[in-house]
C-alpha cells in the first residue's frame, strides 16, 4: 500500500498539469509476517521504511536521537518514554508554540491495531519528557 501511495504522489510531482503534494506522509501498519512497520512518503514520491523517523520542524536532531535507540531491544512503553523525552528536549519554549503530545503505536499491546497510546502510558511518557527537560535545563545552568 505504501508503494502504491508513493507512486500516486510521484505522479503528481512528475506531471506539470497536476499540482504536487506538499506533505510528508507517515504510514504505520502491522503484518503477521513482518510485524509492525513504518513508512515515510516524501513529497517527491519516495517511500522508505523506518523504525522511527522525525518530520517537520526540528526533524534533524530528532532523527539523530532516534538513530541511537535500538528499537529491536526495547519495549513499546520504553520507546514511548524515550520519544517523549526527545520531543520535549527538542521543543524550545521561547521560539516554538505550546504543544500537546499525542502518541500512537502498533504493537501486541494494541492487538496489532494502530491506536493512540493508553492514557497511563502517555502520562508516564509526558512526565519523563518534562523531567528530562528540567534535568537538561539544570545541567545548562551549572
Amino acid at each position: 500500500m505504501a508503494q502504491r501511495i508513493a507512486l500516486y504522489v510521484h505522479a503528481y510531482t512528475e506531471y506539470w498539469h497536476l499540482r504536487p503534494f506538499g506533505v510528508t506522509c507517515l504510514i504505520a501498519s502491522y503484518d503477521e509476517n513482518d510485524g509492525p512497520q513504518l513508512y515515510m512518503i516524501d513529497p517527491s514520491g519516495e517511500c522508505r521504511k523506518y523504525h522511527g523517523i522525525g518530520v517537520g520542524k526540528g526533524q534533524q536532531p530528532v532523527r539523530v536521537e532516534l538513530e541511537k535507540i535500538d528499537f529491536e531491544k526495547i519495549t513499546c512503553k520504553d520507546a514511548a518514554n524515550k520519544i517523549a523525552q526527545i520531543i520535549y528536549s527538542i521543543h524550545d519554549d521561547v521560539k516554538d508554540k505550546p504543544f500537546e503530545l499525542e502518541l500512537t503505536w502498533v504493537s501486541d499491546d494494541s492487538k496489532q491495531q494502530h491506536v493512540f497510546v493508553p492514557e497511563g502510558v502517555l502520562s508516564q511518557a509526558i512526565e519523563a519528557g518534562v523531567k528530562a527537560t528540567k534535568d537538561e535545563e539544570s545541567d545548562d545552568e551549572d
